[in-house]
């Protein structure tokens, strides 16, 4: 199939590559059909395009590069609804945003993939010590870089 993007430009993509997100992404219900593209074989970053909307798309991590305690415990209807019995047993990676001079994640809505059936799910979590804007890295510095090579 042919995505169009105003990133990549037009992307031949295997029908297969497609992940399903049945209720959206927070903030973006109406789109269901994501792409998850590396940035580079060696980057840590990712990009999730929507395979509906050209100019929609966010860049990802996997938070467990840069904070080894990080969990999700996700209830487990919201599991089942991607056919995963448990978090661990899904892909984990948080949406990254640029808030002035700093490169922030978002822990408190991680987005959990079920590699196996190509669905995914946003999840809300409830931790009061997660926030929505936990700090990466400064701007500027090399310190995105570093820390996931630590």
């Amino acid at each position: 199939m042919k995505v169009v993007t105003t990133r990549f430009g037009e992307l031949d993509i295997d029908d297969r590559q497609v992940i399903d997100f049945p209720l959206g992404i927070l903030g973006f219900p109406e789109f269901k059909r994501w792409i998850l593209l590396q940035a580079s074989p060696e980057s840590v970053f990712f990009w999730l395009q929507s395979a509906d909307a050209p100019d929609l798309a966010f860049i990802l991590v996997q938070p467990h590069l840069f904070f080894k305690d990080y969990r999700v415990r996700a209830q487990d209807e919201e599991l089942k609804a991607i056919g995963l019995d448990d978090s661990d047993a899904g892909e984990v990676f948080v949406i990254c945003n640029r808030v002035s001079d700093a490169v922030t994640v978002n822990l408190q809505g991680p987005l959990v993939f079920n590699a196996a059936t190509r669905r995914a799910r946003q999840v809300v979590l409830c931790d009061r010590h997660l926030t929505t804007r936990h700090e990466l890295c400064k701007l500027g510095k090399e310190a995105c870089l570093t820390a996931a090579a630590v």
